[in-house]
Formats: structure tokens, C-alpha cells, sequence
């Protein structure tokens, strides 16, 4: 027995049991990587390098799956075998804070070089069960990549009406009952980045002047033969003495 210890000492002390180690830490090294490859390959989510501190970790879980679906829905040839983990989130795109009630929120802008590939991702969360996520598609102003028509998962939003819309503004019109109406060009939605027109009615608090003046301005549309079915209005209520 000592005879057989004393030679595993000596092994231990040459060359052969330093090369072993370091071929054994190297090939266990390379099925891990290998492992995680193939995960990341296969599962439904597209890793963003630099996102861990940014957000909770179930937050974090939410935008890298739904990241995975715009890139699926994006990319024509996309296959399996992909290699997308290089997503990463824009230098200096991150606005992130805390309202009074605690509620947090953000956005930012997440870049794909592999896939010349770039979305803005929205989210505000409270805890595990109330949050939520919507990535978009970036503006042209907001692209570092050639624009190739991209469209966001669950995004049936019809931009070209949008901007047939705004060629037209700012709108001033009249109801029936002669109350001042104006409508300015589109605006977006803090969290999910959608369009939406305000239409400004000078109905002094009456419901059936705010009605009269939204189907008045959607007359006009229909009028320019722009389906108003495609856009999403929001009213408000002005007093102001009229001239």
C-alpha cells in the first residue's frame, strides 16, 4: 500500500499529471460551453448580454422571450441554428425610475449586430405577478441598421394611416353645435410606444359635444378616404370662450 502511495506522489510531482489536469479542466470546460450553447440555441428566448443588473430577473425572463418572438417573426431566414446571444442593450438608451406608489418602469433600446436587428422594449413592473412588457419596433431616427419593414409580435397598428393622418394636421374644426374642435399630430404611449390622437373639443362638459366632436373629426378622415377603423383616439374636454 505505501509502495502504491508513494508512486501516486511521484505522478502527482511530473509533467504527465499537469498535462492530464489541464486536459481534463479544458474538456469539461468545453461540454459546459457546448451545453449552454445548445440551450441557448434551442430555447425560447433571445439573451441580452448586458441586462441582468438592469432588471428584476423575472422581468429580464419576460423581454428576452418576447425579444426571441420579434426575432423569429423578423427574420426570414431564421433556422435553429441561429447565433443572436450577442443582443445587447444600446449605450446611454436606458431611462429607468421608481414612481411614488413603487412602481418601477423603463425603456430602452436592445441592438442585434448578428441580425442587424433593433427594438425598443417598454416595462414597468411591481412584483412577480403585476408587471408588464412591449417591444416595438424602433423609428427610423432610432435605427442603426438598414429599415427592412419590421413589425412587432401582437402589433396590428397601421402606420401608413398614421402618417397619411398627420400630413393633414393640425386640424381646426367646428360640431354641428358650432363647438371648437383641434386635433395636432399624433403622440405615443409611454409603455407601449403606439400612436394615438388627441382631439381637443371645446365641449365645456358635455358628453354629447365630446361624441359630436370625435365623429366630427372622423367624418373629415373618412372624408380623405383614410379608414379611421386602423387609428386610436382619446378625447379631452376644453372650456374656453369662443370667438
Amino acid at each position: 500500500m505505501k509502495n502504491k502511495s508513494h508512486k501516486i506522489k511521484n505522478f502527482i510531482k511530473t509533467p504527465y499529471f499537469l498535462i492530464a489536469l489541464i486536459s481534463i479542466i479544458a474538456i469539461s470546460a468545453i461540454s459546459i460551453f457546448a451545453i449552454y450553447m445548445h440551450w441557448n440555441a434551442t430555447k425560447e428566448s433571445t439573451t441580452i448580454m448586458n441586462l441582468s443588473s438592469m432588471v428584476p430577473n423575472y422581468v429580464k425572463r419576460e423581454i428576452e422571450s418576447q425579444l426571441y418572438q420579434n426575432v423569429v417573426k423578423n427574420s426570414k431566414n431564421y433556422t435553429e441554428n441561429r447565433s443572436v446571444i450577442n443582443a445587447t442593450v444600446r449605450s446611454n438608451t436606458l431611462n429607468a425610475g421608481t414612481k411614488d406608489d413603487g412602481e418601477g418602469y423603463g425603456d430602452f433600446i436592445v441592438d442585434i449586430d448578428t441580425l442587424e436587428q433593433n427594438y425598443h422594449v417598454f416595462y414597468s413592473y411591481r412584483n412577480e405577478q403585476d408587471f408588464s412588457v412591449t417591444i416595438a419596433c424602433v423609428s427610423a431616427d432610432e435605427s442603426i441598421y438598414p429599415q427592412t419593414g419590421c413589425q412587432a409580435v401582437g402589433d396590428d397598428t397601421n402606420y401608413d394611416a398614421y402618417e397619411e393622418v398627420d400630413a393633414l394636421l393640425p386640424y381646426i374644426g367646428f360640431t354641428a353645435g358650432g363647438r371648437r374642435i383641434f386635433v395636432n399630430k399624433s403622440s405615443r404611449y409611454a409603455y407601449t410606444n403606439k400612436p394615438y390622437y388627441t382631439i381637443e373639443i371645446n365641449a365645456c362638459g358635455s358628453e354629447e359635444e365630446i361624441t359630436a366632436g370625435l365623429e366630427a373629426f372622423k367624418t373629415y378622415l373618412e372624408n380623405q378616404e383614410i379608414d379611421t377603423t386602423q387609428l386610436t383616439f382619446e378625447t379631452r374636454n376644453k372650456c374656453y370662450l369662443q370667438y
